[in-house]
């Protein structure tokens, strides 16, 4: 089983909907792939997975999906769930893959529209608009049905306000928490257990660290102090193994006016955004 990851200096954004990470959850070996080429042909008539489930994606969404800026996924395929008519994050795409995001290349991306600019990836299951030499292995056709997206956890946030200043490290015990503020180079450390919180902000560099395994339910949204969230870090903290699944992150409020904002995050979680 293989973690979910969104390497350094990337940008994540998903849909006003739902994006699921459930990497820690496949099962099986990586088949073999042919070289990545770059190419620009049409696509097969029959799908290379024909039926997903919702254990075979990294990254899911229900409307749409925007990875950028080297943003790379490994340990399962990233999808979008319908076939739709927007809005979504970037026009006229489902699904798109820009500015050397990367996604391993032993997994699939599933969507109707999918737009490959200076991308990546494996297998592509869906139409294709290649710009910037982007590179895949092969093109299917886009199933005729994807599975539908979990329901999230219900969220009791607290009323108290947690700041963690500039260059400071906390840590916490499970509870219920207002808005969590983490300051620049700040670290919040997350013992075992289940965290209520109303809202998150984090300034550059600064990091989550669980300390064991983790749920973190966040009632309202995600964000920067600044328009994007740099060299952020979620994940377990140094000396720490855990797997994706370990460490759940459901977010049920809206972020931005179109859905998440566009993050700068290294992110190590099982991650359920809805807004």
């Amino acid at each position: 089983m293989r973690d979910f990851g969104v390497a350094r200096r990337s940008r994540l954004s998903s849909d006003l909907s739902a994006v699921l990470a459930v990497a820690s959850l496949i099962v099986g070996g990586c088949s073999k792939r042919e070289p990545l080429r770059v190419e620009s042909g049409g696509e097969s008539a029959s799908p290379l997975n024909s039926n997903p489930v919702i254990t075979n994606f990294a990254v899911y969404a229900q409307n749409s999906v925007s990875l950028q800026d080297r943003a790379t996924v490994s340990g399962g395929d990233v999808g979008v769930h319908v076939a739709g008519t927007g809005p979504f994050l970037v026009t006229d795409y489902e699904l798109a893959l820009t500015f050397q995001a990367q996604v391993d290349v032993t997994h699939n991306v599933i969507a109707n529209r999918v737009l490959l600019q200076g991308a990546k990836v494996g297998d592509v299951q869906g139409k294709i608009t290649p710009l910037n030499s982007s590179t895949w292995a092969k093109n299917y056709a886009f199933p005729a049905t994807m599975p539908s997206l979990p329901t999230l956890a219900p969220v009791s946030a607290g009323t108290t306000a947690l700041t963690v200043n500039d260059g400071d490290t906390i840590p916490i015990s499970p509870g219920a928490f207002g808005a969590v503020t983490l300051g620049t180079k700040s670290i919040l450390r997350l013992n075992p257990g289940v965290y209520h919180l109303a809202s998150v902000q984090l300034d550059d560099d600064a990091r989550i660290e669980a300390l064991g395994p983790v749920q973190v339910r966040i009632a309202g949204r995600v964000s920067g102090r600044l328009s994007t969230l740099a060299r952020v870090w979620i994940g377990a903290a140094s000396g720490v193994t855990l797997t994706a699944a370990d460490l759940r992150i459901e977010i049920s409020g809206k972020n931005a006016k179109r859905g998440a904002r566009r993050m700068t995050l290294k992110i190590v979680s099982e991650i359920v955004a809805v807004g």
